[in-house]
């Protein structure tokens, strides 16, 4: 005997557990693990780009820095190493 099956989206749960507080909280909490392992791993000769480090909530958590220099700290120059201060602070976070 073979049996078919076949899977059929629930969009309207999926989008309602998107919307929970629930899950919400839980992508908030993973945002503040990295922020706090970014702050504490952040190369600091002036503090700018520490102090730079922001987290913003929500759905989407973003961990990042608007120094105009960050990406040359995260991913390195030819005369600047690469640090990866938020790779490694998700890494840190198991994310």
């Amino acid at each position: 005997m073979s049996m078919t099956m076949k899977y059929v989206p629930n969009i309207v749960g999926i989008e309602a557990a998107t919307k929970s507080p629930e899950l919400i909280a839980v992508l908030n909490f993973v945002g503040d693990q990295i922020y706090e392992a970014a702050l504490a791993d952040a190369p600091v000769d002036t503090g700018a780009y520490r102090d730079s480090l922001f987290m913003d909530g929500g759905l989407e958590p973003t961990v990042g820095s608007d120094i105009r220099y960050a990406g040359y700290l995260e991913f390195g120059t030819s005369d600047t190493p690469v640090f990866a201060t938020l790779r490694r602070a998700s890494e840190a976070a198991r994310v």
